[in-house]
C-alpha cells in the first residue's frame, strides 16, 4: 500500500495552504480542497498568472455549518 507523508491543501484556490494531519480522498482528490476561487467584477475567476495572489490570506471551510472563514495577515478576520 502507497502513503502520503504529508499533503497541502486550502479550501480557497491560491489561499495559504494548510496541512492537515489527516484527509479524506477520494477518487475526485482531497474532499474541499479548493472548493472556491476567486472572481473579478465582472464575475471572471482570476489566475495567480495574471493577478497578484492572496496567498497570505488563510482559509477554513465548514462543510457541515457551510461556512468559510477568512484571515488576513493583519489578523482581521472574515
Amino acid at each position: 500500500m502507497r502513503t502520503v507523508s504529508r499533503i497541502s491543501v486550502t479550501p480557497v484556490k491560491g489561499f495559504a495552504l494548510l496541512c492537515p494531519e489527516e484527509v479524506e480522498l477520494t477518487k475526485r482528490g482531497v474532499v474541499e480542497n479548493r472548493r472556491f476561487f476567486l472572481v473579478d467584477g465582472e464575475g471572471r475567476r482570476l489566475r495567480a498568472s495574471l493577478t497578484d495572489w492572496p496567498c497570505l490570506v488563510h482559509g477554513e471551510y465548514d462543510p457541515e455549518e457551510e461556512i468559510l472563514a477568512m484571515r488576513f495577515p493583519d489578523g482581521r478576520e472574515v
